[in-house]
C-alpha cells in the first residue's frame, strides 16, 4: 500500500524513507512510521477536569530532555503502536490513569539540535484512576490562564494557541 504523508514540514528536502507516514489498518486507524531515530512522534493528552475548567499538566523528570519543564502528559509512540494505543499506555505508565482518547486537538512540530519532534495532542476523557506521579515529578490541574504562564516545550505552542483562542471566545 502506498504511503500517505501525515505532516508536511517533516518532508522538506528528505527522502521518502525518512518521512512520517500513515498506514491504514483494517480497523481504519493508522500506524505512524518513522524510519529516522532522530525524528520522534510523541502523543499527549489534553485531559479536562470532570467538574472545573481545568486541564492536567505534568512536570518532567530532572534528568532528561527539557528537565523540569511542564507539559501535557504523554510520551513516545513505540514501534507497531497507533497513536491512540501509545497515549493510553503512556498515561497508564506515567500517571496510573485510564482515558478515552478522542479527536486530535492540535499538532505541534519543533526541531531541536539533537532531534525533531512531531507532537499529536488528543482530547481525552478521564475514565479511571486517580492521577499519581509515577514517572513525573509533579502534576497539577490548571486553568488556561495558569497554563499560559508556564514555560512549555516549543512543540506545545499550537496547543497553547488553540486554548488561548477558545478561552477568548468564552
Amino acid at each position: 500500500m502506498p504511503r500517505q504523508h501525515l505532516y508536511a514540514p517533516l518532508q522538506r528536502h528528505r527522502g521518502a524513507q525518512d518521512r512520517v507516514s500513515r498506514r491504514e489498518e483494517q480497523g481504519g486507524r493508522g500506524l505512524l512510521e518513522v524510519s529516522d531515530p532522530r525524528r520522534i512522534v510523541v502523543v499527549a493528552g489534553l485531559i479536562s477536569h470532570a467538574t472545573e475548567p481545568l486541564y492536567l499538566l505534568t512536570r518532567r523528570l530532572a534528568g532528561g530532555h527539557l528537565p523540569l519543564c511542564w507539559e501535557f502528559p504523554g510520551g513516545k509512540i513505540e514501534a507497531g503502536e497507533s497513536p491512540e494505543v501509545a497515549l493510553t499506555r503512556e498515561l497508564a505508565e506515567e500517571l496510573g490513569i485510564e482515558v478515552e482518547v478522542g479527536e486530535v486537538f492540535a499538532v505541534g512540530h519543533h526541531v531541536y539540535p539533537e532531534k525533531e519532534v512531531l507532537l499529536l495532542v488528543y482530547q481525552c476523557g478521564h475514565v479511571g484512576g486517580e492521577p499519581q506521579c509515577l514517572e513525573v515529578t509533579e502534576l497539577r490541574w490548571l486553568s488556561i490562564a495558569e497554563i499560559l504562564e508556564l514555560p512549555l516545550p516549543p512543540a506545545d505552542a499550537p496547543v497553547v494557541a488553540r486554548l488561548r483562542r477558545e478561552a477568548s471566545l468564552r
